[in-house]
């Protein structure tokens, strides 16, 4: 960390990822959340925590590498800002997995242009399906190309705040707290909780695909 552009990819010392919003004073090279914006820190857990390390949780990737953004407020995870920004640091990255454990129900055509653009690169898209326990359509969900994925409890039955539907490609377990109290996984500070919803069954299958992808990269 240097305070340079030493890589020439236009983002200064991202060396661990980048930080889309700095509304809340944090430095743009610091995507860590807090300890009240638990949310990105437990997603990440999920889909590539390292394992075999007796220590917390295990990820299903065994240990591919991530890259975290971080698009909103360390004190509030209720609104995400550069949205299209982050993606297309992930693209020029070059990664070959993007997890989106967020959404609402608002459509946008240059998102639709933007992850055509992204599939066209072969990088697999997955997204939380939504948490709002009908069939509405979702997005970036139900944008196409990208993989929606639906929640799960440990009993194999959907959990009681799922969005399902036709958009919906694949289920995973997210947790449901009237059955297993949720998906145990990391938040900041070292520390360990377990929470529910889409956004725990979306990494999970990001995770997965990415541990498909380090046996099979050319799959």
């Amino acid at each position: 960390v240097d305070g340079q552009d030493s890589d020439g990819n236009g983002y200064v010392d991202d060396v661990v990822g980048y930080n889309f919003f700095t509304g809340d004073e944090t430095a743009q090279n610091d995507p860590y959340g807090s300890t009240i914006n638990i949310h990105g820190t437990h997603v990440a857990g999920i889909a590539a925590g390292v394992t075999n390390n007796n220590l917390g949780i295990a990820s299903i990737s065994w240990n591919v590498k991530f890259i975290p953004t971080k698009q909103s407020d360390n004190n509030s995870g209720r609104y995400l800002y550069n949205v299209e920004d982050g993606l297309w640091y992930m693209a020029t990255a070059g990664v070959n997995v993007i997890n989106m454990s967020w959404g609402g129900d608002s459509f946008s055509y240059m998102m639709a242009d933007l992850f055509q653009y992204l599939k066209n690169l072969d990088i697999i898209l997955i997204a939380a399906a939504g948490n709002n326990n009908n069939d509405e359509i979702h997005y970036p969900s139900s944008y196409p190309g990208v993989l929606s994925i639906a929640s799960v409890s440990k009993n194999d039955t959907k959990a009681y705040y799922s969005t399902w539907g036709i958009s919906v490609d694949v289920a995973a377990p997210g947790g449901d707290s009237y059955v297993d109290g949720g998906i145990n996984s990391t938040i900041p500070n070292s520390s360990y909780r377990k929470a529910q919803g889409t956004s725990m069954a979306s990494p999970l299958v990001a995770g997965l695909a990415g541990l498909i992808k380090s046996y099979k990269p050319n799959l």
